[in-house]
């Protein structure tokens, strides 16, 4: 009776800890990461925190990696929230996070509003419509120059979804503000 409850403990121990390890992972495990494309410098660093030689050229086609939750991986050390793990080619590194648009900032420019879709395609189920001005953070995008009819995934925190990026601005242009002038 000993040896089948010790290895009923040790069979448990075993199945939680693989299993733990098995949700334990990052979005590719899903196919759901974040695209972004390449937006700065291209500056980027390894996993050891030393600078890598070769520049990410703009408009690379970048996977920025998320834990399950969608929580973005940084690097560590002091300065670790500066740089945004990704997948660029295959390969593991790390971005300045201000040469992504991920997170960025973007206002609705759109005065009737923009529907919010399901899929990055013009016939997806619609979920909610964001009004005119209103701010919000790019999720992912499907094209890196941004043409009339690209995709850009979006989130105000209260719904996210896929939008035509011709119905958004940067941030930094308030419609409402230059309206009044």
């Amino acid at each position: 009776m000993k040896n089948q409850s010790f290895y009923f403990v040790l069979f448990l121990f075993f199945s939680v800890h693989l299993t733990c390890a098995f949700f334990k992972s990052d979005c590719r495990k899903n196919n759901f990461c974040p695209v972004t494309f390449m937006r700065g410098t291209g500056y980027a660093i390894d996993a050891d925190e030393r600078s890598l030689e070769t520049r990410v050229p703009v408009n690379s086609k970048i996977l920025i990696l998320t834990d399950m939750n969608g929580k973005i991986q940084n690097a560590n050390g002091p300065y670790g929230n500066l740089f945004t793990k990704v997948v660029w080619e295959g390969r593991e590194l790390f971005l300045h996070s201000s040469d992504l648009s991920y997170h960025k900032k973007i206002r609705v420019i759109a005065t009737m509003g923009v529907q919010i879709s399901e899929k990055p395609e013009l016939n997806s189920k619609i979920l909610g419509t964001l009004n005119y001005n209103t701010s919000v953070k790019i999720v992912s995008e499907t094209d890196p120059d941004r043409k009339p009819n690209s995709f850009v995934k979006v989130t105000d925190d209260q719904i996210s979804g896929w939008a035509l990026g011709k119905n958004f601005t940067n941030e930094d242009y308030d419609v409402e503000f230059y309206k009044r002038l």
